[in-house]
Formats: C-alpha cells, sequence, structure tokens
C-alpha cells in the first residue's frame, strides 16, 4: 500500500467516548478484584505452606479430613509452582506488566511504539457472524491524523489508564458510501439492494450531531457483516487494537507509569494488587485515538469517471475501464448503467466540440469587423475626407455585436446542454450524477475536452462523515478523553 501523507495534528478537541452502563463497569471491575485477590492468596498461602514445610517437615499438616497428615515438601514445592504459573499467566494481561517491560528493553520503549502507530497502514476488512474469511477493502492511498500529546495545556494529566481506540475516516462522502456498499455485498446482498442501503445510510447525512451519529451507527452495524479493523506496521506485522496502558501524563510528554517501580512489584508478586488499585481507583481512564484518513483511488477522486475527447473527435475514459467500473459499484451498478453513462457522454462530446468551434469563429468574425470598421475610420482620417457613409459604419458596428452576441449564446447553449446531461444521468443512476465539462490548455481549435461525471454529494457532507470505530474502543473510557 502507499503512504500518502503523514501529518500530525495539533492538540484536537474533546472526543466524548461512548459511556459503559455503570452495571457492566461495576461487574468488570468487580471480576477484576476477585481474580486479583484470589490469585494473590494463593501465592501467599502456597509460599507460606512451602516456608513451614521447608523448616519443619512433620510439624505441618492439613487441618482437613479425619485425620491430619503432614504435606510432604514435593508436594509444597508442585503447590508454589502452579500458584506462580497462575500469577504469571494473569501478570502477562495486567497492565502493570506492561508498564514493567519498558524498564527491561532499552529498544522497545513506548515511543517508538507510538511512531510505529503512525507509520502503520490502515487495514479495513468485512467478516460474517458466522465464521469465514475476512473480505479486505482495497485502501489505495491514506494519511496519519493520530493527535500529538507530548506537549499542551489541554491534555489531561496524571495517572492515566489510557486505551487505543482505532478511528479510520473516509476521504470524503464518496469513500463512506464505497465502504458501506462494500460492507453490504460482503453480507451477500445485491447490488441493487446494496446500493439502495448506502443511499438511505449516507444520502441524508445533515450538519447536525444526530445525524453524525446516525449515518455512523448505520455504516458500523448495519447488515450481517461485522466491521474489522486493523494496521500493519512498518516491519508487515498485522495487529488489532492495540491494549490499554497505564501511563503517567506529565508537562514533559506521557511514558509508562514507573517501570522500575513496577517492575519490584511484580517480582514482589504485588502487581496484581497495584494493579486492581490503579485501574478502579487511580487512574482516570481516557481515549488516545489512532486516526487515519483512507482513500481508495489514488488522488482520492473516488465516485468520479472522468471522459477526455481529444481534438480529433476520439473519446476514451481516463484510466482502466474496468477498475473504475470495480471501484464505483457503489453508485453505477448495472452495465447497463454504465452504456447509458457512456452513451450520454458520447452524445454530449461532439456538441460541446461544435459549440465551442461556433463560439470562437463567432468572436474572430466579429474582432475582424472592429478591426476592419477601425482601419476604415483611420484611413478617412488620414486622407482628410470625411465619413460619408455614417449609416455603414453604424450598420458594420451593429452587425458585430450581433456575431458577438450569438458567440455568447453559443456558450450558453453548451451549459443548457451540459445541465440537461446531469439530470438525465441523475434520474437514471441511484447515487444522482452531476457533469461538469472543462477545456485544456492549448491553442484555439486544438484543445481536448474533458467530461467529468460525479456523484452527487448532499449536503453539509464534509461536516457529517461517518467514522469507523474499532469494536473495542470505549470498553472501559467512561469519563473523559485524552485530549480535552
Amino acid at each position: 500500500k502507499k503512504k500518502r501523507i503523514v501529518c500530525s495534528a495539533a492538540l484536537g478537541r474533546r472526543a466524548i467516548p461512548a459511556p459503559l452502563a455503570m452495571d457492566a463497569r461495576c461487574i468488570a471491575v468487580a471480576g477484576l478484584a476477585v481474580r486479583s485477590i484470589l490469585i494473590t492468596l494463593l501465592v501467599g498461602s502456597s509460599l507460606l505452606v512451602l516456608a513451614a514445610t521447608w523448616h519443619q517437615p512433620q510439624a505441618m499438616v492439613v487441618p482437613f479430613g479425619p485425620a491430619a497428615t503432614a504435606i510432604p515438601l514435593p508436594v509444597a514445592l508442585v503447590f508454589v509452582f502452579f500458584a506462580c504459573l497462575v500469577y504469571v499467566w494473569e501478570l502477562t494481561s495486567r497492565r502493570t506488566w506492561k508498564a514493567a517491560r519498558s524498564a527491561l528493553s532499552t529498544t522497545d520503549t513506548f515511543a517508538g511504539q507510538v511512531e510505529a502507530w503512525r507509520d502503520a497502514a490502515p487495514l479495513i476488512g468485512f467478516k460474517m457472524h458466522g465464521g469465514g474469511p475476512i473480505v479486505p477493502y482495497p485502501i489505495a492511498e491514506w494519511s496519519d491524523e493520530t493527535p500529538w500529546i507530548e506537549f499542551g495545556k489541554d491534555v489531561t494529566r496524571g495517572v492515566l489508564l489510557v486505551s487505543f481506540p482505532l478511528e479510520f475516516l473516509p476521504g470524503d462522502f464518496a469513500e463512506a458510501s464505497a465502504v458501506e456498499f462494500a460492507r453490504s455485498r460482503a453480507s451477500g446482498g445485491s447490488p441493487e439492494s446494496c446500493i439502495a442501503c448506502e443511499s438511505d445510510a449516507l444520502c441524508g447525512l445533515g450538519s447536525s450531531g444526530e445525524r453524525r451519529k446516525a449515518s455512523g451507527d448505520k455504516l458500523g452495524h448495519l447488515g450481517e457483516a461485522e466491521l474489522s479493523l486493523r494496521l500493519r506496521l512498518p516491519c508487515g506485522t498485522e495487529v488489532d487494537q492495540p491494549d490499554m496502558m497505564l501511563l503517567d501524563s506529565g508537562f514533559a510528554g506521557a511514558k509508562p507509569l514507573c517501570p522500575s517501580l513496577m517492575l519490584l512489584l511484580s517480582v514482589c508478586l504485588l502487581a496484581l494488587l497495584v494493579d486492581f488499585i490503579l485501574v478502579a481507583f487511580i487512574a482516570t481512564p481516557v481515549e488516545w485515538p489512532i486516526r487515519k484518513r483512507f482513500f481508495t483511488v489514488p488522488g482520492g477522486r473516488l465516485g468520479a469517471v472522468t471522459f477526455t475527447c481529444s481534438s480529433s473527435g476520439n473519446l476514451h475514459v481516463d484510466g482502466v475501464a474496468a477498475e473504475l467500473r470495480a471501484k464505483n459499484r457503489f453508485w453505477i451498478g448495472s452495465e447497463s448503467q454504465w452504456i447509458l453513462l457512456e452513451a450520454e457522454v458520447a452524445q454530449l462530446a461532439p456538441w460541446l466540440r461544435t459549440l465551442r468551434h461556433l463560439r470562437l469563429l463567432g468572436q474572430c468574425l466579429a474582432s475582424a469587423m472592429c478591426v476592419a470598421l477601425i482601419a476604415w475610420v483611420a484611413m478617412a482620417r488620414c486622407k482628410g475626407t470625411a465619413i460619408g457613409q455614417a449609416q455603414a459604419f453604424l450598420a458594420g458596428v451593429l452587425v458585430a455585436s450581433a456575431v458577438w452576441g450569438l458567440a455568447c449564446l453559443t456558450e450558453c447553449a453548451a451549459r443548457s446542454q451540459v445541465r440537461m446531461c446531469s439530470e438525465r444521468l441523475g434520474s437514471a443512476l441511484p447515487g444522482g450524477a452531476m457533469v461538469t465539462a472543462s477545456w485544456s490548455e492549448g491553442g484555439c481549435m486544438q484543445s481536448s475536452l474533458s467530461i467529468e461525471v460525479e456523484q452527487v454529494k448532499p449536503l453539509g457532507h464534509q461536516q457529517a462523515l461517518p467514522v469507523l470505530k474499532s469494536s473495542q474502543a470505549g470498553n472501559v473510557s467512561s469519563k473523559q478523553s485524552l485530549l480535552a
């Protein structure tokens, strides 16, 4: 994939995460507390049993059962080994261990991870709820819009529990329509029903926040295909949404929370309790979104088909026709619609070329008549003779003005032809159409004609573009965003 631009936005506005229901958060915290306390008690009791058995092998008995029996030393060692194994298994999924690992490595730093996330290419796919392979969505170019948080007074400071949701933004309205169409096709819908679905979901976009939220919900949750967002790191590894981390956000930037102390607590078998206390009572849950803007066609011109008519009258489509048909199926779905599009453009191009030639011919003729009249007046003055043919002179001026006016009327006729072509295609294509025509730079008669047919964009489409967000986002962030 080609990386289009790697830019970094300044401190963005507060991103309000979707809060969880209070009962779900309480259940998650209660489960974390139970696991932390039970595993810590298990490890502590196993160490007490081992210590007592080591110093007094015959005195350490099990006070259960009909008869008290002594615990052999090998059994106590196995008990300790099992308890430590459970502790290590649980610790590897905790945030305190992720912070402690940075004290053991000088290369795998948090700053390096952030740079890798910013340089990672976005991957979009669709997977069915019942299983099956992920259907990839093609991305030609992308730009990174992950906000920087190293400096700024509006950044939340203190001990933070940071989640990193993936947020992929379509380049424009056409990109959003194409994603919805591809999701509908991955669900097994017909092209006609897919076009109707994306039209219902996206053509009603407005500038209000309610419409934006409704459009985003439709884009992310309609149908049976589930959205899959991933990142391809510069090393080639494909990863899902990064795990949550405990960070210390100060005025010098964000970094892992006390790596050396977290490592010491891990060795002292207290990391689980500390993790529970930090997550439940001390750390502030926030979001630091990893944002990518993607484009399906190089240059970001999805939803538009351009035809070029050369000076000799040959008409051809710009680009590979098969590729353009595949990428513009979200608004030109059937073969008959493509045939209609080509027929309308083929009918419009000769009219525009003829009208342009008439306009240029009329302007040249009117200019020549004006020059001739001026020359005639100059010659009459040089000879010292009065202009006896005043009526003829006035008639020549009127004729030149009439010819120039007719040349201007041809321009109006050309615009009328383009408008009627837009109306015919707009009524025939489900996504609507808008036709524009332009002439390339060059000689008056040698310039080529460019006709662009573009999908109609609704009012407020730039302010109401949906955001593709990873499904794991917002599972702990119930307070605020990292960017205030």
